[in-house]
């Protein structure tokens, strides 16, 4: 611990930590001049805000962390927070200097759809190999449904606890799935009907694909653990395949008749 806040000190390896930093925003946020509007130059100055204030939050984290083996003592896990929200302060305060404070707000709205800005990424690459990208106006209006739909707040009867006598069985954690599964389609159906003006046919079946392929991914993992469960509780394990190598029986398949014969 000693060692790295001592390393944050020297200059050359703080303006390499800098330079990481600088990389690892790039790619994170990768679209945020076209989505903010910003000349190369401002981002530029965002990202170097940034970096800087993710150092000064690094060495406070260092000089928080509690010693080996003590507990944390809450009242300096207090002071860290508020030196925390000190720095996200000043951070904002850096960002409003340099791009002015509508483009400070504008960036605070940006990181709230992120995850968002994520899902669309993977779409808008496959949009475009297959010829048909996604335009500035259609990424926005994409980020914004999914951002929207991702904040919806789901009804009372789906938030409602489920009443069990005991653990939940195999069955019921089955069908505590395969509700999730529904209320993702359904959540899916809501994006496409939100974005179904703005997209050609071709770009909406797209998004379609991409989403029924999640979800397909989704049930797999189900089905994945449901057998290494399974496995487990009959003393087996899955291999690295899926396959069964403990605990269940391999039932040998005969080949079809020859028809020549």
């Amino acid at each position: 611990m000693a060692r790295s806040a001592e390393l944050l000190k020297n200059p050359e390896f703080r303006a390499a930590m800098l330079e990481q930093q600088m990389f690892s925003l790039r790619r994170m946020y990768s679209d945020v001049g076209e989505a903010l509007r910003l000349s190369p130059e401002e981002v530029d100055a965002l990202f170097e805000t940034l970096a800087d204030h993710q150092l000064e939050s690094m060495e406070l984290a260092q000089e928080f962390l509690p010693r080996p083996g003590s507990a944390p003592d809450p009242d300096r896990v207090a002071e860290m927070q508020q030196r925390m929200a000190e720095i996200q302060r000043k951070q904002y305060e850096a960002i409003a200097s340099r791009l002015g404070e509508a483009r400070a707000q504008e960036w605070q709205q940006y990181l709230s759809t992120v995850p968002a800005r994520w899902e669309v990424r993977e779409l808008r690459a496959a949009l475009a190999e297959a010829g048909e990208p996604l335009s500035s106006q259609q990424i926005e209006v994409l980020v914004d449904a999914i951002a929207q739909e991702r904040r919806r707040p789901t009804s009372v009867a789906q938030n409602a606890p489920q009443s069990f006598s005991g653990p939940p069985s195999t069955r019921e954690r089955i069908a505590l799935l395969e509700q999730s599964f529904e209320r993702i389609e359904q959540s899916n159906r809501r994006i496409r009907e939100a974005v179904a003006p703005y997209l050609s046919p071709t770009q909406l079946a797209a998004l379609e694909r991409h989403q029924q392929q999640q979800l397909e991914m989704n049930r797999a993992g189900m089905r994945l653990s449901r057998l290494q469960r399974q496995a487990l509780q009959q003393g087996g394990a899955i291999d690295a395949t899926g396959a069964a190598v403990m605990g269940f029986v391999a039932v040998p398949v005969e080949p079809p008749a020859d028809s020549s014969r």
